[in-house]
Parts: C-alpha cells; sequence; structure tokens
C-alpha cells in the first residue's frame, strides 16, 4: 500500500470513527480538567499564602484574581476543548441520524409504492399468498433446533415466531393482540413507542435493534400480522410480522 493510499484510508477510517474518537478525546479531557484544576487550587492556595505574608495583610478580591489566573489557565483550556469534543461528537450522531432517517422514509415510501403496485399487477389475494410464502421461507431459514431455543413468556402455549428478531416463543393469540391495543393506546398518549417497549409487554427480552427503532403516531398505529406456518420439523406455528415496519426514533 503507497503512502496516498494510507492516508486516504487513514482519513476515511478518521471520519467514520469520529464520534467515537471526540468521545474518547472528551473523556480524557474530562479527566485531565479534573487533575488541571485540582493542582491550580494547590498552587494557587500555596501562592495567596505567601502573597498575604508578603504584604501583612488580607488580599482584595483584584489581587487574588491577579496573582492566581494564571494557574487556572491550563485547566480552563482543556475544560473548553472537552466540552467541544462532546459537542462535536454529539453534533456529528444527530446529523448521521437524520441521514438514516431520510433515507429510510425514502426507501420506505419506495417499498409501499412497490406493494401498491405488486397488489394493482397480480391481485390482492396472490399478493397475501406471496406474503405467505415468504412467511414460510422465513421460518424455515430459521429452523428450531431444540426446545430450549423457545423463550417461555407465561402468557401462553401457542408458538410463536418473531420475523423481525429471529426468535421463536411461546404466547396467546388473543394476548397479543390485547397487548397491542395496550401498546396502541400509549402511542397515541406518547407520540411515539420503541420496538423494546412492545417486546417488554409480551415477555420477550430487548434487543439492540429495538432500543432505537419504533413507531411515530404520525404514521399510523401498529398492526400485526399473523401467519400460520410448519416448521422444518412438522410444528405449527404463527409468524408475526409488523406492519407498519418499526423506523428510526
Amino acid at each position: 500500500m503507497s503512502l496516498k493510499t494510507g492516508l486516504i484510508v487513514l482519513t476515511k477510517l478518521i471520519s467514520k470513527e469520529s464520534p467515537t474518537l471526540l468521545f474518547i478525546c472528551g473523556t480524557s479531557g474530562f479527566v485531565t480538567s479534573i487533575a488541571l484544576v485540582h493542582d491550580a487550587g494547590i498552587k494557587a492556595s500555596r501562592i495567596l499564602d505567601d502573597s498575604k505574608i508578603y504584604y501583612g495583610r488580607e488580599l482584595t478580591k483584584k489581587e487574588i484574581i491577579e496573582l492566581t489566573w494564571k494557574t487556572y489557565l491550563p485547566g480552563t483550556i482543556s475544560s473548553v476543548v472537552t466540552l467541544a469534543c462532546f459537542l462535536g461528537a454529539h453534533s456529528i450522531n444527530l446529523k448521521r441520524n437524520a441521514a438514516i432517517a431520510g433515507l429510510y422514509t425514502i426507501t420506505e415510501a419506495s417499498l409501499k409504492e412497490y406493494k401498491a403496485k405488486v397488489i394493482e399487477t397480480i391481485g390482492e389475494k396472490k399478493e397475501e399468498k406471496l406474503r405467505e410464502e415468504i412467511a414460510q421461507d422465513r421460518l424455515l431459514a430459521n429452523p428450531l433446533q431444540n426446545d430450549s431455543q423457545v423463550i417461555i413468556t407465561g402468557n401462553g402455549e401457542t408458538l410463536f415466531y418473531d420475523s423481525l428478531s429471529g426468535r421463536y416463543f411461546k404466547n396467546n393469540y388473543d394476548t397479543i393482540n390485547r397487548l397491542l391495543n395496550e401498546f396502541n393506546r400509549d402511542l397515541m398518549l406518547q407520540n411515539t413507542m420503541s420496538l423494546n417497549e412492545f417486546y417488554h409487554l409480551i415477555g420477550l427480552m430487548h434487543t439492540e435493534m429495538g432500543r432505537n427503532a419504533g413507531w411515530d403516531v404520525e404514521y399510523g398505529l401498529v398492526r400485526i400480522t399473523f401467519s400460520a406456518k410448519i416448521t422444518s420439523d412438522g410444528k405449527p406455528c404463527i409468524v408475526m410480522n409488523f406492519d407498519p415496519d418499526p423506523r428510526p426514533i
């Protein structure tokens, strides 16, 4: 690899990881600032003690500032740089999240147009049959290895498969619909709800994706489509899909 190519790769890497690097610098700067301010306090105290002895009186506020401001200068500069690092990392993350959300909106609109065109072309019943086949393919692509893979929620004994997180769990059809109604009620009150909040309701552990994805009431309430399918070992299973899919929130 040539020096020029290496510099290009390094520049791209730094740009990609800039929020993390800024956060690390900010954290280091925070620790450094505390140490510098502590040392400055000790130095300032010594300077003031010596000055009191030299002048033989209490110092005025102006004299105190004139004698000690330089000792606090390194700590002040370090604190400003630290704050700039944290603000910079936050700003970059906001811009990236806005870009991702914008891209997701465009993609979602394209998918809706595509779905509408498919229904228009092949008909609603054939489109529904196509979705059923996709649900079966997703189930077979992630076969149930053993019963220990099934999450027991304590809400029922019917086997479900969440195609979004790829998890098998036992629950109850009526219970999930009831909890979905509660979720949509909270969505109308709070405007936004995360995917993890729904998982929590039905007894599933949180996921990394579920932390930053969910629904906004602006785009309507959440609906779940259920498809009765058969697992690779012949067990009946209900495949669960969200409509619309969760989006970055």
